[in-house]
């Protein structure tokens, strides 16, 4: 036992994780080829019917083997931690309680399996029946969920007659207010202005001169850019 603590705690890291995971590995991957050579020789020489037996009882199977994961893998880490302090007494101890604790979950586990079977075998084919369909049909209810939210159809708005939206716009808010102006306190000298063309003219103009400006800034810009690249040839000479 010193000997195995003093390999496991002196050696290099990586030596000692290929040495403990390596075989651990190998025994998950003969417990999972043992399911598929199960399946293959259940299917091929048994029957269909047992095949589907062996399938539905297998959650039940999964179950009992998740539980026997769990807690031998928190043993081992509360195990492992005493022998990297020096305290092996403690160790045999947490492995003792490990071992006692799966083997009493594995009998409560069965008693209940026993006692509840004529139900598990009646509810738990609807239950896997149940979660299977939801699997399946899961994508087809994202894409129809992100259909109805993110990607929804937007409704395609009319053109408006004149400009754009917000000409249009304020230009249709102004010419009611000269209507209502025109029957009350303009009536005498009503105001013809149609403000959603005046609006959009305006509109076009100011446009047609940022355009400009900007086209003057950019040769403007390209132009200092130019002269200054100049001078730095110039003073590095």
């Amino acid at each position: 036992m010193s000997q195995n603590r003093a390999s496991m705690l002196d050696r290099p890291v990586a030596q000692t994780f290929f040495r403990y995971g390596l075989p651990w590995s190998a025994a998950f991957l003969l417990l999972s080829s043992a399911g598929l050579v199960d399946t293959i020789f259940i299917g091929r020489y048994v029957g269909a019917q047992a095949l589907a037996a062996v399938n539905i009882v297998s959650p039940v199977f999964s179950i009992f083997f998740g539980m026997g994961v769990m807690l031998s893998v928190g043993g081992t880490v509360r195990s492992a931690h005493h022998v990297g302090r020096g305290d092996l007494r403690a160790a045999s101890a947490v492995f003792g309680r490990t071992m006692l604790l799966i083997l009493l979950a594995g009998l409560v586990l069965a008693l209940l399996s026993l006692l509840f079977r004529p139900l598990l075998l009646t509810l738990l084919p609807q239950v896997l029946t149940l979660v299977f369909r939801f699997i399946a049909e899961l994508p087809e209810n994202l894409v129809m969920a992100s259909r109805a939210t993110i990607f929804r159809m937007r409704k395609t708005r009319k053109p408006v007659p004149v400009g754009n939206r917000f000409t249009y716009t304020l230009g249709r808010a102004l010419n009611a207010l000269a209507r209502l102006l025109n029957r009350t306190i303009l009536h005498r000298h009503p105001m013809r202005t149609d403000f959603e063309y005046v609006l959009d003219a305006s509109f076009r103009e100011v446009s047609s001169g940022i355009r400009s400006m900007s086209v003057s800034i950019s040769f403007g810009l390209l132009l200092l850019c130019i002269g200054l690249y100049v001078t730095c040839l110039y003073l590095l000479q």
